[in-house]
């Protein structure tokens, strides 16, 4: 078989990622339960978070686009709100660290995510 690239492995990860995030959700924003994206709190840049649940929200394209991205500090606040301040810090730390993924990393992370059971979102 066929060892994986990191490149693979993160395009893979990227993928069921969002699907996890919009799944069995609305827009948290609006209701919307179409054209969902998955809406990234601190950007997926900072690969330490890239892939933490806690780190994204379904939102539709509309709020994503012309209001999360338009408004950050708007968008900053409903996200407080959401996750709180304490949690909210603890991300924004978590994204700032550095992070060297090996494969094997790629690949504990992929098993992890396709194992996961998407909950209710509860606010």
């Amino acid at each position: 078989m066929k060892k994986k690239s990191k490149r693979q492995l993160i395009k893979k990860l990227d993928i069921l990622f969002s699907k996890i995030v919009r799944e069995g959700k609305g827009c948290l924003r609006c209701g919307k339960k179409t054209n969902l994206h998955c809406a990234h709190i601190f950007s997926r840049r900072y690969m330490t978070t890239r892939w933490n649940l806690d780190n994204a929200i379904p939102l539709c394209y509309a709020c994503h686009i012309f209001w999360c991205h338009r408004n950050p500090i708007e968008f900053t606040i409903f996200v407080t709100k959401i996750l709180g301040e304490e949690k909210l810090e603890e991300l924004r730390k978590l994204s700032l660290e550095k992070s060297a993924y090996t494969v094997q990393d790629l690949e504990q992370l992929l098993r992890v995510l396709e194992a996961h059971k998407p909950e209710p979102l509860c606010l």
